[in-house]
């Protein structure tokens, strides 16, 4: 069979990347297994702390990335995309939904998109979105437009902006509670630099303002001390 992804594809992949659910990430095609009709790809961008980078996926959970020159980006169109902060994109989608696109002079294009569980309008280059179409028609662009059989997923990818939390110098009880409210739980913050939780974006700033009181309250508590 022709496949429309070859080896070395950059792809959006959705993978058991967590024991909870399945995420979305930024993967690149290693081979194609025609005896289970299935690529393997592997993460770009892989934690060290995880035994497994490289996953079975079937073609309707294989998406090139970036997105074609031609495509185009519509009000009310799906979309999974990367979300930026600190001036660094996650190596995970989300999805979102197109408000309107437009084209600046010397540019491939912007979107502006509303993430799923979020009001606020972002602007996103169209380098880092792709259409997110239905699973059928996602398989079918996957195998070169041949029509194939989609296999339901045990559980639906995150849909919001991630979680982040800042690194600090100091370990807190305070810091470690709330890291342990997320699904998995990682001593190291840079985890959810990289890839985030499922919360959405209201959430997520309220959250960083707790930390930061946090923070605050150990700055003033260390000088008492002093």
């Amino acid at each position: 069979v022709a496949m429309a992804l070859s080896s070395g594809q950059h792809v959006a992949a959705c993978v058991p990347y967590s024991k909870r659910k399945l995420e979305w990430i930024v993967a690149k095609i290693e081979r194609w297994e025609e005896a289970t009709n299935c690529y393997i790809v592997k993460d770009l961008f892989p934690d060290k702390r995880k035994k497994v980078h490289s996953w079975e996926v079937s073609p309707e959970n294989a998406i090139r990335f970036p997105c074609r020159k031609s495509d185009v980006f519509s009000p009310g169109n799906r979309v999974l995309s990367l979300w930026k902060e600190a001036g660094e994109w996650s190596s995970m989608f989300y999805e979102a939904t197109v408000v309107d696109s437009y084209q600046p002079p010397n540019s491939e294009g912007i979107i502006k998109i509303c993430y799923e569980g979020d009001s606020e309008v972002y602007e996103v280059p169209r380098t880092k979105a792709i259409k997110f179409e239905s699973k059928s028609t996602r398989a079918a662009q996957s195998r070169g437009g041949k029509a194939a059989k989609v296999r339901k997923s045990p559980s639906d990818p995150s849909k919001e902006p991630p979680k982040k939390v800042k690194k600090s110098s100091r370990d807190s009880l305070e810091t470690e509670i709330l890291l342990q409210e997320t699904d998995d739980v990682y001593d190291n913050s840079e985890y959810y630099l990289r890839y985030g939780g499922g919360y959405s974006v209201l959430e997520k700033k309220m959250r960083n303002y707790r930390a930061l009181l946090i923070e605050r309250y150990h700055d003033a508590h260390q000088s008492t001390l002093l």
